[in-house]
């Protein structure tokens, strides 16, 4: 036994004599900004992975509205820049009904991966006031504002010729002077709001939608209408209606003779914004990758020529602001709640 522990710790003292002759590991070479790509003396920077590999497939842009209108034509004149500057296709789909609510519950409701986005303008907000949806922009994760128009107030080729005209007959005549609305919908809060300002007494009456509209005024079986420059400006060019103001913050490059109603001394905030919304609880960099690409979109010949065709004004408000703008305008029309019909 003495001479089995004998030779262990031999080979024991032998193995640890042998590691202590193995030379030392050379140094690790020292780090330069010429050996570090990007990098600083002294440090190691990894390159940067992008913050989100969107978009990978089709982006579906819901319109709640038909083909042929303001809404459509601003929607797909986007999307056409879009596609190009995103790499994918992105496409329009027109869901109609309920005054848009059909389309804003669908996107509402849709994955908030990006995929599906809505472009809408003020009837966000108008639908909720007016009792049809339940909710507003705030179910929403506003993108981006691309658009701004303004509504106004046309006559047909009556006896008024400017608002004091009609203003001063309506006061002379009160409860007689029919204005044409579309119940429940922009139209409707701008003549209650237009009317409330100048202080007049008329008789409202529904006529459906905006094309309706202009016909009943053309007819004469209405004397005033409140509508987008968009809707009006082919009756506009061919003479059959004329604007007398117009009710947002600035004049319109069509009719640049017409004055807004702040010119004219009244209060009122005619504004309205067309721009996308995604679904509650998209992802930001989602988000700002498609704000980069809407703003490139919004700055294109190709998008800013229809828009300024319709009489309105190419802008890029993004995230936060665009969520201000439209609290702003929600608040505007809540005063006007009790009124609608």
């Amino acid at each position: 036994m003495k001479k089995i522990l004998a030779i262990l710790l031999t080979l024991a003292l032998a193995a640890g004599l042998a590691a202590c002759a193995q030379p030392a590991p050379a140094p690790a070479p020292a780090v330069t900004p010429e050996s570090t790509p990007g990098g600083s003396a002294g440090t190691e920077t990894p390159a940067a992975a992008p913050a989100t590999d969107y978009p990978t497939k089709t982006i579906e842009i819901i319109c709640p509205f038909g083909t042929g209108g303001d809404t459509d034509a601003l929607c797909r004149a986007m999307a056409e820049v879009m596609t190009k500057e995103l790499g994918v296709s992105v496409m329009v789909t027109n869901m109609t009904g309920g005054s848009g609510s059909v389309a804003s519950n669908h996107v509402k409701d849709a994955a908030p991966d990006g995929y599906t986005v809505y472009f809408c303008h003020n009837t966000l907000v108008v639908n909720n006031i007016c009792g049809i949806s339940d909710f507003y922009h705030d179910a929403f994760t506003p993108a981006v504002l691309v658009a701004q128009s303004s509504a106004l107030c046309v006559w047909t080729n009556s006896q008024f010729d400017s608002v004091e005209a009609l203003v001063s007959y309506a006061k002379e005549h009160p409860g007689e002077l029919n204005v044409g609305v579309c119940q429940g919908g922009i139209t409707e809060i701008m003549a209650i709001a237009f009317c409330d300002a100048v202080g007049i007494d008329v008789n409202y009456i529904d006529c459906g939608d905006g094309n309706t509209m202009n016909v009943e005024m053309t007819a004469g079986r209405v004397a005033m209408g409140v509508n987008t420059f968009g809707t009006v400006k082919e009756y506009y060019q061919n003479g059959d209606l004329k604007p007398i103001a117009v009710m947002g913050q600035e004049r319109l490059s069509m009719c640049p003779d017409t004055p807004t109603m702040a010119e004219l001394g009244y209060d009122v905030a005619g504004d309205m914004y067309y721009g996308f919304y995604f679904p509650a609880g998209t992802p930001e960099e989602v988000v700002d990758v498609f704000n980069a690409a809407a703003e490139t979109a919004s700055k294109a010949d190709s998008y800013t020529s229809v828009v300024t065709s319709y009489g309105y004004a190419p802008v890029c408000i993004t995230k936060d602001e665009a969520a201000a703008v439209m609290d702003e305008i929600y608040t505007y029309y809540q005063q006007y709640k009790d009124l609608l019909a």
